[in-house]
């Protein structure tokens, strides 16, 4: 299912936004709720026991490594006609006609 996600202040009672010409003349469901502004925590605002980090890094070396679903980014950037700067660019390939950037190779 394609979906469009999108933050912006609103200063009027009139908000606007673009859709994807293949939502034209569907029905659609819109929903506006407030998100509140929060700060991104810092590294330096971070609390962290002493030597968290070095009693945990490799902790789960062994364990097996499970993929989640990578969400609504593919959809964004396919619906907003975006490239998606990724190195995991097996993972997103197989989302048909997806833009792909390879961060790693750009960087050569």
């Amino acid at each position: 299912m394609q979906s469009v996600r999108r933050i912006q202040k609103a200063y009027s009672e009139h908000i606007s936004l673009k859709i994807p010409k293949s939502f034209i003349q569907r029905s659609l469901e819109i929903i506006i709720m407030p998100v509140d502004d929060a700060k991104p925590m810092s590294e330096a605002s971070a609390v962290w026991p002493k030597g968290f980090f070095s009693r945990t890094a490799g902790c789960f070396a062994d364990a097996p490594i499970v993929r989640e679903d990578q969400g609504e980014c593919p959809d964004i950037a396919k619906v907003n006609e975006l490239v998606l700067v990724t190195h995991n660019t097996r993972e997103f390939s197989r989302v048909s006609g997806l833009q792909l950037d390879d961060w790693e190779q750009s960087r050569q």
